[in-house]
């Protein structure tokens, strides 16, 4: 039996709504967000450091993928 055969046996079927991973995944995404616009907004970094930092953090994800 696999891992997610496991999951899926010991599971409840009852709660499949809402999806709490995808809420989850969203309002981690909106606090990244504002955390971008506060930066600007408090005069803390300019426009252009937005992409910059993500970019940045994007690589850093690809190579720790790599290092796996």
């Amino acid at each position: 039996m696999t891992t997610l055969a496991l999951v899926q046996r010991f599971d409840a079927r009852s709660n499949c709504f809402p999806s709490v991973h995808v809420s989850v995944a969203t309002l981690t995404a909106l606090h990244g967000t504002l955390i971008a616009v506060s930066c600007v907004l408090t005069k803390q970094h300019y426009l252009i450091d937005l992409p910059a930092g993500l970019l940045c953090g994007w690589l850093s994800f690809v190579l720790y993928l790599r290092l796996l």
